[in-house]
């Protein structure tokens, strides 16, 4: 456990660390989102991240962090309700909007909203919005819908497959009109379904 949590914390939330596991970033429910330099003793709120909202107990927050993997000083936040992206380029001390184009999510959908940096790859994030899969490879200042993908329910990244230097995209969701699990080894150009129908899994 911390020693302390931010101002007004009630927990839960989202939560970034930086690549040299000096800064932990927390978006907690119900409070501001701050930061901690000295693992986790005393919090400083984060400037430009939004103020929280009120929202319905059964509801994941809205905000949700991430940390680029590569660079210490860059740490990216997406506001699902706005369908923005924010990136803080020291260490999580200050924040500004970055991207505005992406899909806003309603309540009853925050549990597809998400934000990933991609493996060793500095400015390299990804987001879903459940109808969209977006990808940035600027550190977030601009987006473009990946592939032929038209809903990501959740994703994630694995190792390469050979032969490839990116490392494989695993999705579930819609791809050209089918539902299920999908994996792309070539950065989400195509996407090859990895389950079948008598394997759904009631979902991810």
């Amino acid at each position: 456990p911390f020693a302390r949590e931010p101002e007004g914390c009630g927990g839960l939330g989202s939560v970034a660390v930086s690549a040299d596991g000096a800064v932990v970033l927390w978006a907690p429910r119900d409070a501001r989102a701050a930061f901690s330099r000295d693992g986790g003793k005393t919090w400083t709120v984060a400037d430009g991240l939004p103020a929280p909202v009120k929202s319905p107990d059964w509801a994941p927050w809205y905000l949700r962090l991430a940390a680029d993997p590569v660079n210490p000083k860059k740490l990216y936040a997406f506001n699902a309700l706005k369908g923005e992206v924010l990136r803080s380029e020291d260490g999580g001390a200050h924040f500004e909007v970055s991207a505005t184009r992406l899909r806003p999510i309603p309540e009853y959908e925050l549990q597809y909203a998400s934000i990933k940096a991609v493996p060793d790859r500095e400015g390299e994030v990804w987001v879903t919005t459940k109808m969209e899969l977006a990808r940035s490879s600027d550190s977030g200042k601009s987006f473009r819908f990946v592939g032929k993908v038209q809903e990501a329910h959740g994703f994630g990244f694995g190792r390469a497959a050979p032969g490839q230097d990116f490392p494989a995209v695993y999705l579930s969701g819609k791809v050209d009109d089918l539902v299920g699990f999908f994996r792309s080894d070539d950065a989400g150009k195509t996407f090859v379904r990895i389950n079948d129908d008598a394997h759904q899994y009631g979902g991810a």
